[in-house]
């Protein structure tokens, strides 16, 4: 049997995703976003649901540093005792670019304040609270903790319905979108049941990828949209 190739890097993620403040479970006057869904464009039974949180977002007054926040993610964990991941970002709101940490894997919606107020004895500290329902585009830097399978697919050991492919050019947000809408419009119906992202993976060579959030997606599956992309990719030159 051919061994694994594991790749453990970092990585950034962008995608669009409709977002609401969190009203409750906050720090007093903090500006927090959740979102509506988190893979909009698949539907099926296996969807992240129920009580617990799937993604928050702490609206930081200032940019911190990959490193910073990677470092008070793991600093925190030692004294926080529940689970949950930290990572930084920036979400694009009605044009304005605001920095943000990502929180994910938290048990329940009151831990959301509880580990708020750890970032903030860190010294994080938060926007003032805004009333908001609208699409914003979120970028994320995170750990990719991947698998090579064949066809040069990567899957996504944290999550099994999450597979990256990559492309043959780097694309704006705006391509990326023309894109997938493209690919969506020229596939058989039953095929279009996917969410994707755009992403980058920093290995010795920035790979461009896209991000497949598919349940039992198979490598002949994710090649074969693979296939459609570059096809739509060549349209842009």
């Amino acid at each position: 049997m051919k061994p694994k190739t594991l790749i453990q890097t970092m990585g950034g993620v962008a995608k669009a995703e409709n977002l609401f403040t969190l009203e409750t479970h906050i720090m007093p006057n903090t500006f927090v976003l959740e979102n509506e869904e988190p893979y909009p464009g698949y539907h099926g039974k296996n969807l992240p649901s129920g009580t617990k949180p799937i993604s928050v977002f702490l609206m930081t007054k200032k940019k911190h540093s990959t490193e910073k926040i990677l470092r008070l993610n793991q600093k925190i964990k030692k004294y926080f005792k529940h689970p949950f991941d930290a990572v930084p970002g920036d979400i694009c709101l009605n044009n304005d670019i605001i920095p943000c940490i990502r929180i994910r894997d938290l048990d329940n919606y009151d831990l959301v304040g509880d580990l708020q107020k750890c970032f903030f004895s860190e010294g994080i500290q938060f926007l003032k609270k805004k009333t908001i329902r609208a699409e914003g585009v979120i970028t994320l830097k995170k750990v990719f903790n991947i698998e090579v399978l064949e066809n040069d697919i990567l899957k996504d050991l944290d999550d099994d319905s999450t597979f990256y492919f990559e492309v043959s050019k780097q694309l704006s947000y705006p391509e990326f979108v023309a894109v997938i809408k493209n690919l969506r419009n020229n596939i058989a119906a039953e095929k279009t049941n996917f969410d994707a992202a755009i992403a980058a993976i920093y290995t010795k060579d920035i790979l461009d990828v896209i991000r497949i959030y598919a349940k039992d997606a198979s490598p002949d599956y994710l090649n074969e949209l693979r296939n459609f992309v570059e096809i739509e990719i060549k349209k842009l030159d």
